[in-house]
């Protein structure tokens, strides 16, 4: 078990805890832009621990915790229903290994709850509620429990019915909590393989017959639905700063919240296709077997443009109703980045930065001159040939046999064998 433990903090629960880097900042962030901070964060950390005082915080909490649990979850169960099985370890050992992983992952819930104890107990005096107390690691368990995936749905039911015990704090609840935990570890069976939320299927006779759009729905099938997630948590940050700053500050001057709006558009449209790309960096290894098919380079490069843009739509169409113009502006980057991150999808399995490292840069020339000068997106919308250009160059000259650690060859790679 602690060998088991070990390596699921090696292998995954490490690289999964950078989000709590993300999702600390958020509520830092957002708690910091409140007029009454000192007032909130006292309200937020009795109800997390004290006597006498709501719940609304624990039921924030809760949600902070499925979301961790959720991004770290399908690096924690690599491997949990291929060779991990021919291990000397039970399956009930293996799954909970797993959602002691899951619960390590949760490290920003775990300082937050150690920290309004000790807050509640030594700045403001209050008195602590042991049910409430008790609540907060069943609220972390049983999120580990819901997002883990198990062969049987009663143990997942009996994880939710945990979890939903434990928000309040009250030592019956807590109670119940407990026994629903206990009866889920005894009905969940071994760990099912994870299978992401499928793609529509389109019935179109277009959409059969396009290269680029079954490119694209090929694509998004190799996604989680954690992955999803995870790629949206730095975008948000930075398009909620700018409604923060545009809303809270109405007397600023016009040129400063027209540049406001572009600057933080730019740096959502930059997170996003980073990290948007490096997930595709890691899930669509090349394959030899797609040569195989009717798909030239230029296609495959067009269907990862075409997908790639139309996600960095949605940060203008979001920043519209502060700045239609403005959002305007930060759309014809879009484009561009798109094609970028079809070039840095291609080089990136050979890079430390991946494919994140190459959009960056890119996003710091396009958004540098778009806030300094509204039109250049025009400029930068004219780059998009030469990208492409470069981004076909990179596939067709795609090794596509090469050694790799975790797949060891490009054949057989399962996240195109389920997506075909």
């Amino acid at each position: 078990m602690r060998a088991l433990l070990r390596f699921h903090w090696r292998a995954g629960a490490r690289v999964a805890l950078r989000a709590n880097g993300i999702i600390g900042a958020a509520v830092v962030f957002l708690y910091g832009l409140q007029d009454d901070a000192p007032t909130r964060i006292r309200s937020t950390t009795l109800d997390l621990i004290a006597r006498h005082s709501g719940w609304n915080a624990r039921l924030k909490l809760t949600g902070i915790c499925l979301a961790l649990a959720g991004v770290a979850m399908p690096r924690v169960t690599l491997g949990a229903t291929g060779w991990m099985r021919s291990l000397a370890v039970s399956a009930s050992a293996s799954r909970r290994a797993a959602i002691i992983a899951l619960a390590a992952t949760q490290l920003f819930a775990i300082i937050l709850g150690t920290a309004a104890l000790v807050a509640a107990a030594t700045v403001y005096h209050a008195p602590i509620d042991a049910g409430k107390l008790i609540g907060l690691p069943l609220i972390i368990v049983a999120a580990s429990a819901v997002m883990l995936p198990v062969e049987r749905k009663a143990g997942a039911v009996f994880a939710a019915i945990a979890l939903i015990a434990a928000v309040p704090g009250h030592l019956v609840l807590d109670g119940i909590s407990i026994a629903a935990l206990v009866a889920a570890d005894r009905t969940a069976g071994a760990i099912a393989r994870w299978r992401g939320v499928p793609v529509h299927r389109w019935s179109s006779a277009w959409v059969r017959a396009s290269p680029i759009a079954q490119w694209v729905r090929l694509t998004l099938r190799t996604i989680s639905f954690a992955t999803s997630i995870g790629v949206l948590l730095a975008p948000t940050i930075f398009v909620a700063f700018a409604y923060f700053i545009l809303r809270n500050n109405p007397d600023l001057g016009a040129d400063l919240a027209h540049r406001t709006v572009r600057i933080c558009g730019t740096l959502a449209e930059c997170a996003l296709a980073a990290a948007l790309a490096s997930s595709i960096v890691r899930t669509r290894p090349a394959w030899a077997w797609i040569r195989s098919l009717p798909w030239s380079a230029r296609q495959r490069v067009l269907g990862d443009l075409v997908m790639h843009a139309t996600a960095l739509f949605m940060i203008p169409l979001v920043l519209v109703p502060l700045d239609a113009a403005n959002a305007g502006a930060v759309a014809l980057l879009a484009i561009p980045l798109g094609a970028v991150s079809a070039a840095a999808i291609r080089a990136g399995a050979g890079r430390q930065t991946s494919a994140a490292g190459e959009i960056a840069c890119a996003a710091l020339v396009y958004g540098t001159l778009l806030a300094l000068w509204p039109m250049s997106g025009v400029i930068s919308l004219c780059t998009t040939p030469l990208l492409l250009r470069a981004a076909e160059g990179r596939e067709r000259n795609a090794i596509v046999t090469r050694w790799d650690e975790l797949h060891h060859d490009a054949a057989g790679d399962p996240a195109w064998t389920s997506a075909a």
